[in-house]
Formats: C-alpha cells, structure tokens, sequence
C-alpha cells in the first residue's frame, strides 16, 4: 500500500492516469484481511500447540466442552466432579491456554 503511494506521487508528474480511490481502498482492505488472516492463523497454530501441552485430563474436558459441545453435566458426569468444580476448571484451562498462546506468540523470532 504504501508503494503505491509512493507510485501515485511519482506519476503525478507523468500524464499516466493515477490510481483511483477505489482502487487504493480496495488494496488496502486486502492487505489488511491477509495480514488478519496470518495473525489468526499463528493463534490458530499456537492454540493447537497449548492444548497438546495441556494435561491429558484437562485436553479431554476442552474437547468434550468445545469439540464435542458437551453441556457441563455431561463433563461432571464423566469426570465425577461437581458443575461448579468443572466450571472452575474450564475457567482456569481457558487462562492457562490464553497465557500460553500469547507467550508463543511474544517468542522472540516470531512475527505476530
């Protein structure tokens, strides 16, 4: 995008006819999605990650939560704990995967 504004004051000059506004817009609104679509894709990779590092008991609670759509007296049942200890633990796993994603992501090498 900003090549092409350089471009644009270049041929200013020129009797080329100049990039539209449209145009323009249209440009940056792609690079925007594409960078979007990168960033999410690098969550996307680092979130798989965290849950493989998660302990096997907690990975099959945020399966049954979020792959399966299991209510939480479903996972109670299956974990023999109690509603409340299950939404305790679902609140801790969805911090400790948050903590972990934005640490892969803050990795030095790494672009976000």
């Amino acid at each position: 995008f900003r090549q092409i504004l350089a471009y644009r004051r270049r041929m200013k000059h020129r009797r080329h006819a100049p990039l539209n506004e449209e145009i323009l817009n249209m440009l940056n609104t792609e690079m925007d999605s594409s960078t979007n679509e990168r960033h999410y894709t690098k969550r996307e990779e680092a979130l798989h990650k965290c849950v493989r590092g998660l302990k096997s008991e907690h990975r099959k609670i945020i399966e049954m939560r979020y792959r399966d759509e299991a209510s939480i007296q479903k996972i109670s049942q299956h974990a023999d704990k109690s509603e409340h200890a299950i939404y305790q633990m679902l609140f801790r796993i969805r911090k400790r995967l948050y903590n972990c994603i934005e640490k892969k992501l803050d990795t030095p090498g790494t672009q976000r």
